[in-house]
């Protein structure tokens, strides 16, 4: 019992990192969140001269950048096995702190395997009494993302842990469409009663289908899309959710919005909800 309550903990540790990121970011309404295809091709980054994978003559950048990389995953500190979660590329400015020294470190490569950047890791040390979870730390970090990034790993004193490979296409959200219960089709005033359920449905598409598949994330805000401190799901595999709207925070009319993220491990995609309602809970019942 202990050890399923304290992996709950682990998914909240990294769902809260991953708000934190999402209520900041500048992404706003319907937009691009990377461009249409990756643009690391014809990239030549004269940035370093490594060309052996190895972080200590690759820049570590401080300036500021518009565009966060957001990378999180589990470590196991007794083998250095690292478990990731798929990471997003999403406009923001707001980045996790550098630790002064660190034995592990994210890296991101060209497609030449030349070091463009490398950001000291930070983790979070596991402090459950279970056997199974004694020698567990979590990863949540948030670093500048290099346009130019074809491969990015997380290396432990120069010795790479674990990659991702940045595909050459981003995924696309198509469409997102909200109603009641099983048809989002049916309720053009976008007014929900307490009692009702909520239908969130979207659809997408990534011409790098054969190679990775998509995940997604789903938030919400309530107050027109300034932030978006509810995250309702995350790295989910399907294309629909249903809710109850009582869950929700209410708002005044048209405040209410969903925001769906989809990426293929890397690349992302950020769509917005058309606005809707969800009335202020009536506390007296």
């Amino acid at each position: 019992m202990e050890y399923m309550l304290y992996l709950k903990s682990i998914m909240f540790i990294l769902i809260i990192s991953f708000a934190c990121l999402l209520d900041n970011a500048a992404v706003v309404g319907n937009v691009r969140a990377t461009q249409e295809t990756n643009n690391y091709y014809g990239c030549y980054s004269s940035t370093s001269t490594n060309n052996n994978n190895s972080n200590k003559d690759a820049p570590y950048q401080e300036t500021i950048h518009q565009t966060a990389l957001s990378i999180r995953g589990i470590l196991n500190l007794s083998d250095s096995n690292i478990v990731l979660k798929p990471s997003m590329i999403l406009h923001s400015s707001i980045f996790t702190t550098r630790p002064a020294d660190s034995h592990l470190a994210i890296n991101l490569l060209d497609q030449r395997g030349r070091v463009l950047a490398y950001y000291p890791v930070d983790i979070i040390v596991s402090k459950a009494k279970v056997v199974e979870l004694k020698d567990i730390a979590y990863i949540s970090e948030a670093v500048p993302y290099d346009p130019c990034t074809a491969k990015i790993t997380i290396n432990k004193d120069d010795k790479e842990l674990v990659s991702q490979v940045v595909s050459p296409n981003v995924p696309k959200i198509i469409s997102i469409k909200v109603g009641y219960g099983n048809d989002s089709d049916v309720n053009p005033r976008l007014i929900f009663p307490r009692t009702s359920n909520i239908t969130v449905e979207w659809k997408a598409q990534d011409l790098d289908k054969d190679q990775h598949h998509l995940t997604y994330s789903l938030l919400y805000s309530n107050d027109g899309g300034v932030t978006w401190p509810t995250t309702i799901a995350d790295d989910i595999e399907q294309n629909s959710l249903t809710l109850n709207a009582d869950s929700l925070p209410g708002n005044s009319v048209n405040l209410s919005r969903f925001r769906v993220i989809a990426t293929d491990g890397v690349n992302t995609d950020v769509r917005d909800s058309d606005p809707f309602s969800v009335p202020v809970r009536n506390i007296g019942h």
